[in-house]
């Protein structure tokens, strides 16, 4: 499973002893909670299904931990002219995993002879019933972040003779030591051939969540001087 907890606490130097020597104050850490994308950065397409952090083994748990997991599900269209986006559900799961171990993580995810070995357990978590389950490494996926590691998976779901043709992708981004998985999952078409706009959708969401971790490290850097 993915990942996150708290980024870090930041040293700030404020005020003044009385021989005038900077005293150190700690500002309490971001949350990863606070890190993931939401709604907004959506386009207010999805709702959050479930927000929680996880521990080392995956299990929920009350406090924050250096991993946590956001769901989302679609909301329906509205206003005229406006089209739904391809993605049923997303998953955006954040850990703090230091720069060492997340950069081993998506150098061994992008290695077609090792990959990461939980794909298909991950999407049983979240798909009970897929079965037939087919993933394929994508070379030609723009780097993300630091680093990146994308998948297409496709597979079937439902019970005997009521089967769904699903596809879906699977993506990991490094980003100094914060290692981010955004997963998403639609619907075949009726031909069965994936949804049209899914990989730009996945793409998008990647850049986005960099983006975001980009930006509050660099103003966490900033307010440490």
């Amino acid at each position: 499973m993915l990942l996150v907890g708290a980024v870090g606490a930041i040293l700030l130097l404020c005020g003044c002893t009385h021989n005038k020597t900077p005293a150190a104050r700690v500002v309490a850490p971001l949350l990863l909670a606070q890190l993931a994308l939401g709604p907004a950065d959506l386009d207010g397409d999805y709702l959050i299904a479930s927000d929680q952090y996880v521990d080392d083994d995956g299990a929920p748990v009350p406090a924050p931990t250096r991993e946590f997991e956001r769901r989302f599900t679609a909301t329906p269209a509205s206003g005229e002219g406006r089209q739904p986006q391809p993605a049923a559900a997303i998953l955006i799961a954040l850990g703090d995993k230091g720069g060492d171990q997340a950069a081993e993580f998506v150098m061994a995810a992008d290695d077609e002879d090792v990959g990461p070995a939980n794909l298909e357990d991950d999407l049983h978590q979240q798909v009970p019933t897929a079965h037939d389950v087919h993933v394929e490494l994508l070379q030609d996926f723009e780097t993300v972040g630091d680093a990146t590691a994308a998948f297409r998976l496709s597979w079937l779901q439902g019970a005997s003779g009521d089967e769904q043709a699903w596809r879906g992708y699977r993506v990991y981004v490094r980003s100094g030591g914060m290692l981010v998985l955004i997963a998403l999952r639609a619907q075949a078409a009726p031909s069965g051939a994936e949804p049209d706009g899914l990989r730009h959708q996945v793409e998008a969401i990647a850049h986005r969540q960099a983006d975001r971790l980009k930006g509050l490290q660099a103003q966490s850097a900033g307010a440490g001087h």
